[in-house]
């Protein structure tokens, strides 16, 4: 009797040391910690593009921004409603290092172009050599025209997500010669209103991508988070119990 009880204690403390370890490599398997690479800048509606584009010192408009943002920079728009159209040309960012814009944390950016004067042109344009750009977490609205237009040769890699297009007389996500000269592009948790319209070579699909806080470390999983601590101890309990018989 004195042996079953010995032995039970010892199962108790060989688990109890199994999970006190899983606890502590568990984080190793399920993050990757990614460096973030370049710059990054922000903007904001009481800003000056004469600033340095600091957080303290943002600059004014989008624009100044995309003039300025090379491969692995960063944007981050503060909240607010912004009167301007942005045009990229020749912007090129790598597989390992895009160029973002974004919203900053979770506030509320939108790009209204009401108004504004512009034939066959989009709020954010596109144009020749443009790849590895990333939108994420704006609302589109009010054109004549078109909400995000791709134009232009080898542009590839522009992903769309968590955005709201809406109210374009044209389309909300255009691209020009979707088999030829434009490839690779794909919208993602993206909304699109009033004349919307997803071309060839866009694919929508669910995939979630958040914006992260700025200064925060990118992570990206190793395996599906599904995984957690107990589906893991689950298969060593039968060894425990035999081991305490």
């Amino acid at each position: 009797m004195k042996g079953n009880v010995n032995r039970r204690k010892t199962s108790l403390s060989t688990l109890l040391i199994i999970v006190t370890g899983l606890s502590l490599l568990v984080p190793c398997f399920f993050i990757n910690t990614v460096a973030a690479t370049g710059t990054t800048y922000y903007v904001s509606s009481s800003g000056s593009d004469s600033n340095t584009g600091t957080l303290a010192n943002p600059w004014r408009t989008i624009q100044k921004a995309a003039n300025t943002v090379t491969q692995g920079d960063t944007v981050y728009i503060r909240g607010g409603t912004y009167h301007e159209k942005i045009t990229l040309h020749d912007l090129q960012g790598t597989t390992n290092a895009w160029v973002t814009f974004s919203r900053y944390n979770s506030e509320t950016v939108i790009i209204d172009a009401t108004g504004m004067s512009g034939t066959y042109d989009g709020i954010f344009l596109f144009q020749d050599g443009c790849s590895y750009i990333r939108i994420t977490g704006l609302e589109i609205r009010s054109t004549a025209n078109h909400g995000i237009f791709l134009y232009g040769g080898e542009i590839n890699n522009i992903r769309i997500d968590h955005c709201t297009i809406h109210d374009c007389e044209s389309s909300a996500i255009y691209s020009t010669r979707p088999g030829d000269q434009t490839t690779s592009s794909v919208t993602r948790n993206t909304s699109g209103t009033s004349n919307s319209t997803t071309t060839p070579s866009m694919t929508s699909t669910t995939e979630s991508a958040t914006a992260l806080h700025p200064g925060a470390p990118r992570r990206r999983s190793r395996f599906p988070m599904s995984k957690d601590l107990t589906s893991i101890i689950t298969p060593l309990l039968p060894m425990v119990k035999k081991a305490s018989i």
